[in-house]
């Protein structure tokens, strides 16, 4: 079924198609909040949950215009950003004052999170199994045995895939993110 498709039940309230929506996206939307929340798995639960509920409340402006795990994964990137303003607004003054410059800029931190909601983006735009070879082998760290395993597929049949989903992953980021 295609996003489009989904979305139209999304929007009629269909609760099947949620329940789709949830068990598919649950896992990699988890993975990618992990991400935002830099490791902490209490963090990314809650933020995956805020991010279902806020796409369940705007499900009514989705417009189509990103597949729907990008347009999650922007509204995970949203809350977690929403959060951490919210974190430093509790930090005193006086400590704020005394405490070290860390990080990059603020204009580098936002270049940064564009470049990972494209990379987010390219990545949900590849086919599932080339998709799934990506995540196993360069975010869960799996080997390419497991990646075969993984697939249901040989070890020369997974470095195939690895190797063309790669290569597709690739070009279309450069053709679809150019940001310098």
């Amino acid at each position: 079924m295609t996003d489009e498709a989904i979305a139209a039940l999304l929007q009629a309230g269909d609760e099947c198609a949620w329940r789709h929506v949830c068990d598919d996206f649950s896992a990699p939307l988890y993975r990618y909040c992990y991400w935002l929340a830099g490791a902490d798995a209490a963090a990314a639960e809650d933020l995956r949950q805020e991010a279902f509920l806020a796409a369940i409340a705007g499900i009514a402006g989705y417009r189509g215009e990103v597949p729907l795990f990008a347009w999650l994964s922007g509204i995970a990137r949203h809350k977690a950003s929403d959060a951490h303003r919210l974190r430093r607004r509790h930090v005193a003054l006086d400590e704020a004052a005394d405490a070290p410059a860390t990080g990059p800029s603020p204009e580098a931190g936002a270049l940064a999170a564009e470049r990972n909601a494209d990379v987010v983006e390219a990545l949900w735009s590849l086919a599932p199994d080339y998709r799934a070879a990506l995540l196993a082998r360069y975010f869960d760290d799996e080997s390419v045995e497991r990646v075969a395993a993984l697939l249901g597929r040989s070890y020369k049949a997974a470095e195939s895939v690895l190797s063309r989903a790669r290569q597709a992953f690739f070009e279309r980021f450069r053709k679809e993110y150019k940001h310098g």
